[in-house]
C-alpha cells in the first residue's frame, strides 16, 4: 500500500526532518533529500568528511536535461524549450565555476575563488534584494519616471452625415 503525500510529509513532520513541501524531504541540508516517492537523494561530500558516495550537481542536471529532451520529443512546447535553455544554462555556470576554482588551486577546498571585488558587488546585490532596493545602477521603480499614458481610443458612437459609425 502507498503512503500519500501527506501522511509522508506529516510523518517527516514527527521525525523534526526538515520539509521544504509536499515534494521533497531534506534529510541533512545540502546532502541528503527524501523524494516524495520515498527515493533517497543524496549527493557526494566534496568539504569536511568527503564521501564519493553519491551524486553531483551537474550529474542531476544532466539527467533533468535527458529527460526534458525526450519529453520534448514526445510533446514540444516553448515551457519545455525554455526550461531546458535554463538547465542548460545552469549547468554552464557550474562547469565555469569549476574551472575557476581549478584555475584558483582552491578545487576541494572551501577557500574562495572569485576575487575581493566579486564577493563586495555580490554582498550589496544580496543587501539591496534582502531590503527590496533597487540594484544599484539601476534606478528604483517607486521613484523612476513613469512613461506617460497612451491615449485610450474611444468607443464612442458618431453621428455623421445622419448615420451611426464606431
Amino acid at each position: 500500500m502507498f503512503a500519500t503525500a501527506q501522511m509522508l510529509s506529516r510523518e517527516r513532520r514527527m521525525l523534526g526532518e526538515h520539509t521544504m513541501g509536499l515534494l521533497m524531504t531534506v534529510i541533512e541540508p545540502g546532502h541528503r533529500y527524501m523524494l516524495n516517492a520515498g527515493t533517497a537523494l543524496q549527493f557526494v561530500r566534496k568539504l569536511g568528511a568527503p564521501s564519493g558516495d553519491g551524486t553531483t550537481n551537474e550529474e542531476l542536471l544532466e539527467v533533468l536535461i535527458h529527460r526534458l529532451t525526450e519529453a520534448y520529443q514526445a510533446v514540444p512546447c516553448e515551457e519545455t524549450v525554455r526550461a531546458l535553455y535554463l538547465l542548460h544554462e545552469t549547468l554552464l555556470a557550474f562547469q565555469l565555476r569549476a574551472d575557476k576554482r581549478a584555475s584558483a588551486g582552491v578545487t576541494g577546498t572551501s577557500l574562495p575563488h572569485d576575487s575581493e571585488a566579486d564577493r563586495e558587488r555580490f554582498a550589496r546585490l544580496k543587501s539591496a534584494m534582502q531590503l527590496g532596493r533597487a540594484l544599484p545602477g539601476k534606478p528604483d521603480r517607486a521613484t523612476a519616471e513613469q512613461p506617460p499614458r497612451a491615449k485610450q481610443k474611444r468607443s464612442v458612437l458618431q453621428r455623421t452625415d445622419g448615420g451611426m459609425r464606431a
